[in-house]
């Protein structure tokens, strides 16, 4: 989790990222990450590599059982990008929202400019439904065009 979000990349997309991001980041993330599903708020996984080393984060933020939806959130370490990791990872996490949580519909959030996340998003299987101007904060300190994506249960 350090080096991928440590990564230029990494910390472009997602601006908050503490900085330095160190292991006490880390460790503080997944814990919180840990507090948000006891509470019932969200559902995380880290996926890993052959060897067992973690090569993405991927979760339902802002779960809602009684609205039926939550939003898919996801980053990917820089030596896993390109392979597909986050449009399968993806998939299988909107399966779990239908299938396990029954919940109806997943949104999907990404900076216009950030082409790897729109791919992620469109391989999905998630559709388009609109962009709010302006509203990414990006790592730089520029903003960005936020384009959302939904997905209904089948």
């Amino acid at each position: 989790m350090v080096e991928a979000c440590s990564d230029p990349t990494t910390r472009h997309w997602l601006a908050d990222l503490p900085d330095p991001y160190d292991e006490r980041a880390a460790l503080a993330y997944v814990h919180s990450r840990e507090e948000e599903h006891a509470r019932g708020a969200g559902v995380y996984w880290c996926a890993a590599d052959d060897a067992d080393r973690c090569v993405g984060w991927f979760g339902l933020m802002d779960l809602d059982r009684a609205a039926g939806s939550a939003e898919v959130g996801y980053w990917v370490h820089p030596a896993a990008r390109g392979r597909g990791v986050a449009t399968a990872a993806v998939t299988l996490v909107t399966a779990h929202a239908f299938e396990e949580l029954a919940l109806r519909r997943v949104d999907l959030r990404a900076a216009a400019p950030n082409l790897a996340s729109i791919r992620v998003a469109e391989k999905a299987g998630f559709r388009r439904v609109g962009t709010c101007r302006g509203a990414e904060r990006l790592g730089d300190g520029g903003y960005a065009d936020l384009v959302r994506y939904e997905l209904l249960a089948p």
